[in-house]
């Protein structure tokens, strides 16, 4: 009776686990968040200039963010797509944390971008992350995307910062 009980415990948590996933990849919510931000102007963050580029993909991240963390293979695969130049688009994170926690995360996770830290999320209308929004030079949110990506929705990132 042991093993039945702990076979269904286990179920049990995989069905949690797998369903917390799949809300988190593709909640109505989530969805609802990035069309509300699409045509939003919004401030750049201090000392970045949204005219300094045709377009920014701003990363909206944040120290301890678990969908932040499992998305750090993405994010370096942007790093390194922007460091090699196959990208017209810059890059910016940019995090609510201080100074010394971001400079930890960009560090340790290997990611060659620009960053902001110190930012509050809600002046650029962003309310959970990660939020990625791809923002022209006048700093008009042309395409956003919130919480985790699906490969589906990292290959349409990459395909709207590669055919700027």
């Amino acid at each position: 009776m042991k093993t039945f009980d702990y076979i269904v415990n286990v179920l049990v948590a995989i069905a949690a686990i797998v369903g917390t996933y799949s809300f988190a990849t593709s909640s109505p919510t989530a969805a609802r968040k990035a069309k509300a931000m699409l045509g939003v102007r919004i401030e750049a963050p201090a000392g970045v200039k949204w005219g300094d580029n045709s377009g920014t993909l701003v990363l909206a991240l944040r120290a301890g963010c678990h969908f932040c963390e499992e998305s750090m293979p993405f994010y370096r695969r942007l790093s390194d797509l922007s460091r090699n130049h196959q990208t017209a688009t810059a890059l910016l994170a940019i995090f609510p944390d201080k100074q010394a926690t971001v400079e930890e995360i960009v560090k340790k996770n290997r990611l060659d971008i620009q960053f902001s830290p110190d930012v509050s999320l809600q002046s650029l209308n962003v309310t959970g992350t990660p939020t990625l929004l791809l923002v022209d030079s006048r700093g008009k949110v042309n395409k956003a995307w919130v919480g985790a990506l699906s490969q589906a929705r990292e290959d349409e990132v990459l395909k709207a910062i590669q055919s700027r």
